[in-house]
C-alpha cells in the first residue's frame, strides 16, 4: 500500500510499522555515531602510557646512579705545565702483552716491551695460569709511592680489545688500601689502537 495516497486517518499495516520504525531505528543509529566520531580523538590512553613511560624510566635511572660511581676526571688542557713538577705524571697503558708505564721522564723499562708483560707470556684474563700481573702492578705503584709520597694522580689507557674486567682490576691494584691509599686519583684516557 501506498502511504502518500492513504487517507490520514487510516492506521498503518502491521508490516509497514515495521518498516518504518526500521528506518527510524538505522537513522537515530547513524546519528549517534556521528556525534561519537565526530573528529575528537581519546587521548588518555595515550597520556596514561606516556606517563607511566617517564615514571619507569625516572626510577630505573634514580637506581641506576648509585650504583655506577667511580671517582674519575676528564683529562685536562695541555697548558698545565706545573703537573710535571709536582709529581711525575704517571700513565699506566693496557695492552694485550701487559701493561706499560710511563712518566714525566720517559717509558719505565727497556722500551721495546711491556713493563710488566703478563704471566704466563700470553694474557688470558680468564684462566687461573697466565694473565695480567696485579700483584706486580700493586708492588711497582708502592715503589713509585716510595719515591714520590705526594703522588696519587695516575692516568689509565687501555687496548679496545682489553675486558672492562681487566680495567677495573687495575684500579683496584693501583688504588691500595684505606689505610695506605697508593694511586687513588684515576684520570681516564683514550685508547690505544
Amino acid at each position: 500500500m501506498d502511504t502518500k495516497n492513504r487517507p490520514p486517518h487510516e492506521p498503518l499495516s502491521p508490516v509497514l510499522r515495521g518498516r518504518v520504525r526500521t528506518k527510524l531505528r538505522r537513522h537515530i543509529a547513524s546519528i549517534e555515531e556521528e556525534a561519537e566520531t565526530g573528529g575528537e580523538l581519546n587521548l588518555v590512553p595515550y597520556l596514561d602510557i606516556l606517563v607511566n613511560t617517564l615514571i619507569f624510566l625516572l626510577a630505573s635511572a634514580a637506581m641506576a646512579v648509585p650504583l655506577s660511581h667511580v671517582k674519575t676526571s676528564a683529562p685536562g688542557e695541555v697548558s698545565d705545565v706545573g703537573t710535571a713538577k709536582e709529581g711525575m705524571s704517571l700513565t699506566v697503558a693496557i695492552g694485550r702483552d701487559g701493561y706499560y708505564l710511563a712518566g714525566a721522564g720517559g717509558v719505565a723499562g727497556d722500551g721495546q716491551g711491556p713493563t710488566l708483560p703478563c704471566v704466563g707470556g700470553a694474557c688470558r684474563p680468564g684462566l687461573k695460569k697466565g694473565g695480567y700481573d696485579y700483584g706486580g702492578l700493586t708492588r711497582l705503584a708502592r715503589q713509585l709511592k716510595h719515591k714520590h709520597p705526594r703522588q696519587r694522580r695516575v692516568i689509565i689507557t687501555a687496548d679496545r680489545e682489553v675486558p672492562y674486567r681487566v680495567v677495573v682490576a687495575t684500579l683496584d691494584a693501583l688504588r691500595g688500601t684505606a689505610r695506605a691509599p697508593l694511586l687513588d686519583q684515576v684520570t681516564f684516557s683514550a685508547g690505544l689502537k
